[in-house]
Parts: structure tokens; sequence; C-alpha cells
């Protein structure tokens, strides 16, 4: 026991620091404000990357948006092509039939 004792006593004397009670006690309100300070920043970083996810959110939203109206786009042009395509086939139509006229009539005005 004595020589535990003795051991003891020369890392005692023999070490480099020994922490004085003030000392300790401020250390633990420097350790208490370090996690304070800690968990504000965490707060605010929660905050930062809910502001950040939302704002992810609404962009993803607004691409959806302008996906399905490009598709609506789409379809309206590929309905307005159709409709160019049969107004050419009618004015070809027109075009045959009012040359057939002008023949007609120039038959039957030099009959």
């Amino acid at each position: 026991s004595s020589g535990i004792n003795a051991e003891y006593g020369e890392l005692l004397s023999t070490s480099t620091h020994v922490m004085p009670l003030a000392s300790f006690s401020e250390t633990e309100e420097n350790i208490a404000e370090a996690v304070a300070d800690i968990r504000e920043r965490r707060g605010q970083q929660d905050l930062m990357l809910s502001i950040t996810m939302g704002k992810i959110k609404q962009a993803d939203k607004r691409v959806n948006d302008l996906e399905e109206e490009q598709e609506q786009l789409r379809k309206k042009l590929t309905s307005l092509e159709a409709k160019i395509m049969t107004l050419r086939s009618d004015q070809e139509g027109m075009t045959k039939l009012n040359k057939t006229l002008k023949a007609t009539i120039t038959g039957l005005v030099s009959t």
C-alpha cells in the first residue's frame, strides 16, 4: 500500500500541470459555451438545409410543370402540323377545281 501511495505521490509531484479547481470550473463553463455554440450552429445549419431542400422541391416541381407544358405544346404542334397538311391538301384540291372551272368556262365561252 505504501508503494502505491509513493508512486501516486511521485506522479503528482512530477506532473507538469495540475489544474486548480477554479480552472476546472472555467473549463467546464468553456465546454458548456462551446456545446451551446455548436448546438446553435447546428440549428442554423438545419434551418439552411431545410430552406435548401424546400428550394430543391420547388425547382423540381417547376421542372415537372415545364415538362408537362412542353408535352402539351408538342401535342399542339403535332395537331397544327396535321391541320397544315389538311389545308395544303385542300388548297391543291381547290387549285385543281379552279383549273377545271376555268377550262369549263373557257369551253363554254368559246362555243
